[in-house]
């Protein structure tokens, strides 16, 4: 295991820091990352930030569908929920305003408190 130590960074733009290690990590700029790291010329190390940024890459994209999935399925609950209370009360003209417009919808979800 090996420590690298990164001070926060100034004002400055040349005072560069923590955030500027971070950006390159959450960005992918490899040659931003290896800048900080020890022996960041070697083969290994290259390769050890390449890696790094892979499994990153990799997890922000199976996170995203992941969420996607839980995002739609919790959307087409709640419209769901919204129809159904809006044909059991016969509020069929709404249901359909509900159906095309987006702002009447988030109005009636209000409403019903969904």
């Amino acid at each position: 295991m090996e420590v690298v130590i990164v001070r926060l960074g100034g004002e400055e733009q040349n005072e560069k820091g923590l955030m500027d290690l971070l950006y390159g990590v959450f960005s992918g700029n490899q040659k931003k990352v290896l800048s900080y790291i020890p022996d960041s010329d070697s083969q290994i190390r290259q390769k050890e930030v390449s890696d790094m940024l892979s499994m990153i890459s990799y997890a922000e994209e199976r996170g995203e569908k992941k969420g996607e999935k839980k995002g739609i399925k919790k959307g087409e609950n709640r419209l769901g929920m919204l129809m159904k209370i809006l044909l059991d009360n016969k509020r069929y003209a709404d249901a359909k305003r509900a159906s095309e417009d987006e702002t009447y919808r988030e109005q009636l979800y209000k409403e019903f408190e969904i």
